[in-house]
């Protein structure tokens, strides 16, 4: 991406690139067995630093630290000239077209980041008077985009918000910020919350017990967690989830490691989850992305994790 950024590549190119790409990454999933799809998110880098290209007003800042092991202030940083808008939207929309067009009629899900974890690079809030004025707007265009897209026919939509983890304002800000960004959404809505991932490393306390139950009063209809890189524990939370008439989406694959978790050992861990809830209640995920993940280690946590939920899914049919 900083090739094409620095002119390196023409518009068709890069279209083909990201093209293949998608390609590949749907492929990959449909050979291990998944049967909900994603795009691999490759026209994204770093997960959020594409979408400050559509914003307007905005100017990069060279990242705080350069060389040394990966760490979180090795991002770039942006400054507002002014208040922040996007009056082209995120560019999810295509995305999600893109995916629908490859994806041959499989049901699909697209990934939205949401608006704490977008404004985390902002270090210069221009004329804001503090970072909740801020936190507003962006959760207003997050808002816009995901009404765009449930309008473009999405009807599965994952807000991804590490920074919910990292928070240390009140809940009831959390919530009700979590609320604009779903507001009049007409699809069905997940919430990924993770630890951080950057080259593999958390950023965060790995607990979600001061989320919850305060997350449970929102709108969203799934919560997307990580559990295999935690040792499974916390299934006290799915039960709550579940008895608040939520999905869970269970982490039982660690992304973070290149060890392979046989399928044996991930259906052990769906079935100490099926003691607290109910199967109807539960789909089997990775915790996090692949983003940083060694191609052929995803490859094969995908198919030991698809293999551990037919394993399960067998014995549940009896």
């Amino acid at each position: 991406m900083e090739k094409e950024a620095a002119g390196a590549f023409g518009v068709s190119d890069a279209e083909e690139m990201y093209l293949d790409a998608t390609r590949v990454a749907l492929a990959d999933q449909r050979e291990a067995g998944v049967d909900i799809l994603c795009d691999g998110e490759y026209r994204r880098r770093h997960f959020i630093l594409n979408f400050f290209r559509r914003f307007e007003g905005v100017t990069r800042l060279e990242p705080l630290r350069k060389v040394g092991s990966a760490a979180y202030d090795m991002t770039p940083r942006f400054r507002l000239e002014g208040r922040l808008a996007a009056r082209g939207g995120l560019g999810i929309v295509e995305e999600h077209r893109i995916l629908r067009g490859l994806a041959g009629g499989a049901p699909v899900k697209i990934c939205c980041p949401g608006a704490l974890t977008l404004s985390r690079p902002v270090a210069e809030i221009g004329d804001y008077r503090d970072r909740g004025e801020l936190l507003s707007d962006m959760a207003g265009i997050v808002n816009g985009e995901l009404r765009a897209l449930a309008g473009a026919g999405a009807d599965y939509i994952q807000i991804d918000e590490p920074r919910f983890s990292h928070h240390d304002g009140e809940m009831g800000e959390i919530v009700a910020l979590l609320n604009q960004m779903t507001r009049g959404v007409r699809a069905r809505i997940a919430l990924h919350v993770c630890f951080g991932n950057y080259f593999n490393k958390s950023l965060d306390e790995r607990t979600y017990r001061r989320l919850f139950p305060a997350l449970l009063e929102s709108g969203v209809a799934e919560f997307c967690l990580e559990f295999a890189n935690r040792n499974f524990v916390e299934l006290e939370i799915a039960r709550e989830i579940a008895e608040a008439g939520k999905t869970l989406g269970f982490g039982c694959v660690d992304v973070k490691s290149c060890w392979v978790e046989p399928p044996q050992f991930v259906a052990g861990q769906i079935r100490r989850l099926l003691e607290a809830v109910p199967p109807e209640r539960v789909r089997v995920i990775p915790d996090c992305g692949f983003n940083h993940t060694a191609r052929p280690i995803a490859q094969a946590k995908m198919a030991a994790m698809v293999e551990g939920a037919r394993i399960v899914r067998r014995e549940l049919a009896g």
